[in-house]
């Protein structure tokens, strides 16, 4: 699990690097107008990822009620010494 956190981590240095060349290279294109265009974009994007955060924390959330429900569990049901 730890690797898989690393590798995603790099990862998303990765996007936003790409993401960050790109605004760049627009921003040169388009100039002045670029501004207005880029807030449209990130108004947009960050209601859908609030949408796809929201779904991801509660799918956290469940799987960690259910990791203490378990470990609760597992201290109830084993003997005691």
């Amino acid at each position: 699990m730890k690797e898989e956190i690393k590798f995603l981590y790099k990862e998303k240095d990765k996007i936003n690097k790409d993401l960050y060349k790109a605004n760049l290279k627009l921003a040169q294109v388009w100039g002045n107008p670029w501004l207005p265009i880029l807030e449209t974009v990130q108004e947009s994007m960050n209601s859908i990822m609030d949408k796809k955060y929201k779904n991801i924390h509660e799918k956290l959330s469940e799987l960690e009620r259910e990791r203490k429900k378990n470990v609760i569990i597992t201290i109830i049901s084993t003997p005691e010494q």
